[in-house]
């Protein structure tokens, strides 16, 4: 179960929804997207042994305005815990400037799903940086800088604490019309893909998601919290 919620600024939570033994909650920020030097922060914690989905209500926009925008998110995750960062699509629009960082601090036997997609057009520059690490140690980082000579969309995929089905990622990957990309991490995968438009990809992702997350539930769950600020 959900402990604590905080919100404030244009930031917001929804209230919190089941899914396969797991809750999941809903943010969502006021107004049309980031603009002109927003800064957003998401501060999150998943108590040992609990299970929290986290996804958008839609795509975050990243508007002009001739100020970089900022989202920092924060989380931590306790042993036996699982934590899955589902987010809506970032797409930035001509003008936009913003940097996306996330980092996850989680400990031995936790298992994390982290995945994003962004699209950019033309005048826009977008940083996504993800920083993971297990017991203070750093297993997993990725940062790509997208501008104007990026694909039209680009998504990312990373399951860590749980080896999954590598062949048939790789099967998949092998099989679908876009560039699809699979690594192998300690424990866990790496999956980028690149394609000509938003939906595609997605729905790369999700196909993707699906195979490597059933790695992730092949323990019972058990009870736990986890509490979630954003501002």
């Amino acid at each position: 179960m959900i402990e604590r919620v905080r919100y404030d600024g244009v930031a917001r939570c929804s209230r919190t929804f089941s899914r396969d033994d797991a809750a999941l909650v809903v943010l969502s920020t006021l107004g049309p997207g980031i603009v002109r030097g927003d800064s957003l922060e998401i501060v999150g914690s998943v108590g040992p042994g609990a299970h929290l989905i986290v996804t958008e209500q839609a795509a975050t926009r990243v508007l002009g305005g001739g100020a970089s925008s900022r989202i920092d998110a924060c989380w931590t995750v306790g042993s036996e815990a699982t934590l899955e960062l589902c987010p809506e699509p970032i797409i930035a629009n001509s003008g936009g400037v913003a940097t996306i960082a996330t980092t996850i601090d989680c400990a031995p036997g936790a298992t994390l799903i982290v995945r994003d997609l962004a699209s950019v057009s033309a005048g826009t520059r977008l940083s996504l940086r993800t920083l993971a690490r297990v017991a203070g140690r750093d297993v997993y980082y990725d940062s790509i800088q997208l501008g104007a000579d990026a694909p039209p969309a680009v998504g990312t995929f990373a399951i860590i604490g749980r080896m999954p089905d590598v062949e048939a990622l790789d099967a998949f990957a092998r099989a679908a019309d876009l560039h699809i990309g699979v690594g192998v991490l300690s424990p866990g995968a790496f999956v980028r893909v690149l394609g000509p438009a938003v939906w595609p990809v997605r729905g790369v992702l999700d196909a993707v998601n699906l195979l490597a997350s059933q790695a992730a539930r092949t323990t019972e769950p058990t009870a736990g919290t986890a509490s979630l600020s954003l501002r």
